[in-house]
């Protein structure tokens, strides 16, 4: 693999803990979700950005313009993906660059905001659990006979189940079979 000389010591990020890969990138990711939620929920703008999120229809009928939030929001995410990038090739792990670059962290970061549901605060949580998955992949590939493409299934099957916004085909005919109503008149009639 083609790379470039090591960055000079003074270029990449400092490690926190000594013998790790664990470098100040974690406080600046840290600090991205802190930032990110406060602009989402404590702010306006991140209410409108949220309302267009939901429904972008109903933001244009109440006098949003949901097609310059949409811009607005997809210019400004670029930001913590440069970060990401920076943080990425200056940590601890790297230190240079090289040709054909991995290009997977911006996927895994989709799928690990469909896992915490765009919440910003969950991110962190899923993305630790989502790594450990990963590298447990790359360790049992290699101690065993099991191969890593079966954490690909069972992290797409998760993703799936976690994603889906269905109900649970049958309900109606569980319900009636343990002889309960499920419809949501009856639970609010049991309530009183």
């Amino acid at each position: 693999m083609l790379t470039t000389n090591d960055f000079p010591t003074t270029a990449v990020f400092p490690a926190l803990v000594a013998g790790t890969r664990i470098d100040i990138g974690l406080i600046f990711a840290i600090v991205a979700v802190l930032a990110v939620w406060f602009a989402l929920y404590r702010t306006a703008r991140g209410l409108k950005l949220r309302l267009v999120g939901h429904n972008a229809q109903f933001a244009e009928y109440s006098g949003i313009r949901s097609t310059v939030i949409m811009v607005s929001a997809m210019t400004v995410a670029s930001a913590p993906g440069g970060l990401l990038g920076a943080m990425f090739v200056q940590g601890q792990s790297y230190g240079k660059l090289t040709i054909l670059f991995e290009g997977g962290p911006a996927f895994e970061g989709i799928l690990i905001a469909i896992v915490a549901r765009s919440r910003p605060l969950a991110v962190p949580v899923v993305a630790l659990f989502y790594g450990y998955l990963r590298r447990g992949a790359q360790l049992m590939n290699i101690r065993t006979d099991v191969p890593s493409e079966v954490i690909g299934v069972v992290t797409a099957i998760i993703i799936l189940l976690v994603a889906s916004s269905f109900s649970m085909p049958g309900r109606k005919f569980f319900a009636r079979i343990l002889g309960r109503d499920a419809t949501p008149s009856a639970v609010t009639e049991a309530g009183k």
